[in-house]
């Protein structure tokens, strides 16, 4: 299996809604550990008799701190990466551009990926796991998000929860642009990407009426618990040590030894690890 991940990196805007984060780190700290966590995971399945990996790093104008910390990440990987710099700057030129990429070079899997996604070890090798799994029961391509947020928590809704070697995965009807599909399936939906690449924070253009449109005839899937967390306000996600994940994408020996808690915003700032699963994941981290 042939599998290409596109992250979108880009240290100069800190939140694209200008919203605040429950990690309070710079966003070039928070890019370059999520960034490590993501490599750690897709080393673990990497290999010549297993997975083959490509990672292309699309960056939009970070600071040169942040570039030099992310190729240094790049340098030492076991598979194939590239960096490649963006000439023109914002959001929709950045997802045309890891789109057309995608669409020349991409192969058998995709896995598209935002700059603040924080990655469980595990977590390339069970989402590849899932989508042969699922793929084969729905006799159909699926689409697999990597995180379970404790938003689809916050209503009654019917869904669809299937079983996978190690976890549930829960059907579910909308993503970011971080997901994992298959090239043909990419293709398929090629004109609802492209719609997507005119979303603003000022505009009409969302998730809900371009992307998530696949979703009303493609099973897209969700695992219960995360297998990763995306690093936004009142995102924490249920159940899973995130802050372990966090801890294990340290930068460097001197930072990993520091206290957690001085990431963590609010009375939640001395949570320690094994405290972590028990965080109301509706509470604010301010």
């Amino acid at each position: 299996m042939r599998l290409h991940v596109l992250f979108r990196s880009c240290s100069r805007v800190y939140s694209l809604h200008g919203n605040k984060r429950f990690i309070n780190a710079s966003k070039s700290e928070i890019i370059q550990r999520c960034l490590k966590s993501l490599l750690t995971s897709l080393s673990a399945v990497a290999g010549p008799y297993s997975t083959e990996v490509h990672l292309a790093v699309f960056d939009d104008h970070s600071d040169a701190e942040c570039v030099a910390g992310m190729q240094r990440l790049l340098s030492q990987c076991n598979f194939s990466t590239q960096f490649i710099p963006l000439k023109e700057p914002g959001n929709g030129p950045s997802l045309l551009a890891h789109y057309n990429y995608a669409r020349e070079h991409g192969q058998d899997l995709i896995y598209f990926v935002e700059d603040d996604y924080l990655h469980s070890p595990e977590a390339i090798r069970e989402m590849l796991g899932a989508y042969q799994q699922f793929s084969f029961f729905f006799d159909h391509d699926v689409v697999l998000y990597p995180c379970d947020e404790p938003q689809d928590y916050l209503t009654m809704k019917p869904t669809q929860v299937l079983v996978s070697d190690t976890r549930h995965w829960r059907g579910i009807a909308h993503t970011t642009a971080t997901m994992m599909l298959s090239k043909k399936l990419f293709l398929a939906h090629w004109e609802k990407f492209m719609a997507l690449t005119h979303y603003t924070p000022f505009n009409d253009v969302h998730e809900k009426n371009t992307i998530d449109l696949m979703y009303q005839t493609v099973p897209c899937l969700s695992p219960m618990p995360a297998l990763a967390v995306h690093i936004v306000d009142k995102n924490m996600p249920p159940v899973v040590d995130w802050i372990a994940w966090w801890n294990q994408s340290a930068l460097s020996a001197r930072r990993a030894g520091f206290s957690i808690g001085r990431y963590f915003r609010g009375a939640n700032a001395a949570i320690s690890a094994s405290d972590s699963a028990r965080v109301n994941p509706n509470n604010s981290a301010t």
